[in-house]
């Protein structure tokens, strides 16, 4: 904490040295973040580069509570607009490899409500009541964008198991959300 609060006080000064700070302190976090989800270093390294020239331009007025949370969602949203940009049809792209297709299926009948704070609750209240290890695959590959074979090396679980225990969690979030009213 102490460290974003000098970040936060270099941006607030407009000082250079604060973009210095911020690539000391959680740059390879970012660029780990953004290589997981692109699979490209130079997509990657430009995401991180575009997130770092955000905070500089949202920070003042915002102040993030979490300066490596703020740039995390910030990087890991700009590689998804990255993917969105390299596979759209008229550019030929193929499909990405970001797992984000599994959770079609669970949210094909979510009515998705006009205050996104009521799925974000929902979300976060499915996540809490899972276990530990469950809540770490399935935060891992749905925000993350970890590979399943990442997931069961840090799990000590066979790939297929991790398959099958994301389908099960991907079922259960499907009738939390029904439970919860989100869905159709």
């Amino acid at each position: 904490m102490k460290n974003d609060e000098k970040i936060i006080q270099l941006l607030w000064e407009r000082s250079d040295r604060a973009l210095e700070v911020i690539a000391q302190a959680y740059g390879v976090r970012c660029l780990q973040l953004a290589i997981s989800i692109l699979q490209n270093e130079q997509d990657a390294e430009e995401c991180v580069n575009d997130a770092y020239l955000h905070l500089w331009q949202t920070i003042p007025p915002t102040t993030p509570n979490s300066i490596e949370a703020y740039l995390l969602k910030t990087v890991r949203n700009l590689c998804l607009n990255r993917i969105a940009h390299n596979t759209a049809q008229k550019r030929g792209g193929a499909a990405s490899d970001v797992p984000l297709h599994e959770l079609e299926e669970t949210l094909a009948d979510v009515a998705l409500p006009e205050d996104a704070a009521a799925l974000r609750r929902a979300i976060n209240t499915f996540l809490a009541m899972l276990d530990k290890r469950d809540m770490l695959l399935f935060v891992r590959r749905y925000w993350y964008s970890d590979s399943v074979q990442e997931l069961a090396k840090a799990a000590g679980m066979k790939e297929n198991a991790v398959h099958q225990r994301l389908h099960t969690l991907r079922k259960k979030l499907h009738r939390h959300l029904k439970k919860g009213g989100i869905s159709i």
